[in-house]
């Protein structure tokens, strides 16, 4: 058995990787948070959101660990209910009594066709390999997969960062030498993954793309062999970029 996995590695032409925990250390900060609207929603309040809103979050994931550290308080707030992030919505959501319901996860995802709203605030950040989160305010009951963008009022950005593992650059080299191509897949934006993966030397860095303008085989296709970074994935797209591989003939890991 050991034997097989030797020689099945040995034939390995396509290394697919994350970039949290992977490319990156699993550690994440989150910093202040970045009003958009601070004559009508205070940081002040914000940060009561936040806090109220980690106050009651079950840290599944490396992004709620670092909000929680960073968000405190809200204890007096009262949750009457609570959506979880999952890498389909990429969202998640907290329904408080008095209060109303607040939504934090990608900007794209919440906002959906009204990105172009925040596109100049968020842009920037995620140019320079910030993870970013959005605040909102929902005007609704939020439901999983059925977000009415114009009941989303945009508040706040926080931004995520966690540094790169120190012998990132040294284990890609490696695998550069032995001519073996490395694609980055990730859940987050995919310029902020870009950033990050040319800070780490993987060749070809530059080149990437959202996945969520992939829709047929041939689009895949086309995709694995022009780029080598992969954001906004959603399980089955990652399902769809592995299979284009493999189609085309690569051995991958």
């Amino acid at each position: 058995q050991d034997m097989n996995c030797i020689e099945t590695l040995a034939r390995v032409d396509v290394l697919c990787v994350d970039k949290t925990g992977t490319i990156t250390e699993e550690k994440m900060a989150a910093g202040d948070p970045v009003p958009l609207t601070e004559s009508e929603y205070p940081r002040e309040r914000i940060e009561a959101v936040l806090g109220a809103y980690y106050h009651m979050s079950d840290a599944a994931n490396d992004t709620e660990r670092a909000m929680m550290e960073r968000f405190r308080g809200g204890e007096e707030w009262i949750c009457r209910k609570r959506i979880p992030f999952t890498s389909a919505t990429k969202w998640s959501a907290g329904v408080f009594k008095g209060e109303g319901a607040f939504l934090t996860g990608a900007p794209e995802f919440i906002m959906q066709d009204r990105y172009d709203e925040i596109r100049e605030s968020v842009d920037p950040w995620t140019a320079k390999g910030y993870r970013v989160l959005l605040v909102a305010q929902y005007h609704g009951d939020p439901e999983p997969g059925a977000l009415e963008d114009y009941r989303v009022v945009p508040l706040a950005l926080v931004l995520l960062s966690s540094k790169l593992r120190p012998d990132a650059d040294k284990i890609f080299g490696y695998f550069r030498e032995q001519g073996v191509a490395v694609k980055v897949i990730s859940g987050d934006n995919p310029a902020t993954v870009s950033e990050v993966a040319i800070r780490a030397g993987i060749e070809n860095a530059d080149k990437y793309i959202d996945t969520g303008t992939l829709e047929t085989e041939e689009d895949f296709l086309r995709a694995v062999q022009e780029y080598a970074v992969f954001g906004r994935v959603t399980p089955d797209k990652k399902r769809s970029l592995i299979r284009a591989l493999k189609k085309l003939g690569h051995t991958v890991a």
